[in-house]
C-alpha cells in the first residue's frame, strides 16, 4: 500500500477544490461552468464524451460532496494558468505541479518549465514543486511494480 506524503496529502486536497477556484474567478454558472469545463477536457484528450456534465454536478465538486475527478481537474488548472493565476500556497504548488505533471508527456524538468507560462516558470518555487512531484510519480510507480509482483508471487 502506498503511504500518504504531505505532497500527497497536499495535492489531494488542492484537487478537491481547482474547479472551485476556476469557476469562482469566472462569471459563469454552475451549468455554464460545467459545458467549458467539459469542452476543455475534450479539446485537449483528457476525456472523450458528447455531452457535458451536469452544473449540479459541477457543484458537487465545488462542495467537496463528491470526489473532483482527474479530467476535470486538468481542465481547471489549464484555464487557471491561462487566466493569470498563481499558485500561492503550499497546498496550490503541491496540487499544480501533481496535476500539471500527469498533463505533461515528459517528466523532465527543463521540458515542464517549457511548457509553463513564463510568470509560473520563473517562480522561485516552481522547480521544487515540479521535482517533488516527479519523485513522488516515481516513487509511486516503484511502488506499484514491487507490490504487482508480490502479487503473482501469492
Amino acid at each position: 500500500m502506498i503511504s500518504q506524503t504531505p505532497l500527497i496529502i497536499m495535492s489531494s486536497s488542492f484537487r478537491a477544490k481547482v474547479v472551485k477556484i476556476w469557476i469562482m474567478r469566472t462569471d459563469l454558472s454552475a451549468a455554464q461552468g460545467a459545458i467549458r469545463l467539459t469542452e476543455v477536457a475534450v479539446k485537449h484528450g483528457f476525456i472523450r464524451r458528447d455531452k457535458p456534465v451536469l452544473g449540479t454536478t459541477l457543484t458537487s465538486w465545488t462542495m467537496g460532496t463528491v470526489e473532483t475527478p482527474l479530467w476535470a481537474a486538468k481542465a481547471a488548472l489549464l484555464m487557471l494558468l491561462e487566466s493569470e493565476w498563481m499558485p500561492s500556497s503550499d497546498e496550490e504548488w503541491a496540487g499544480f505541479a501533481t496535476i500539471f505533471l500527469t498533463m505533461s508527456k515528459s517528466t523532465e524538468l527543463a521540458d515542464l518549465l517549457i511548457l509553463l507560462p513564463q510568470r509560473v516558470a520563473s517562480h522561485a518555487a516552481v522547480t521544487g514543486w515540479l521535482c517533488a512531484a516527479i519523485e513522488e510519480m516515481e516513487r509511486f510507480n516503484v511502488v506499484k511494480r514491487y507490490e504487482k509482483k508480490l502479487g503473482k508471487l501469492a
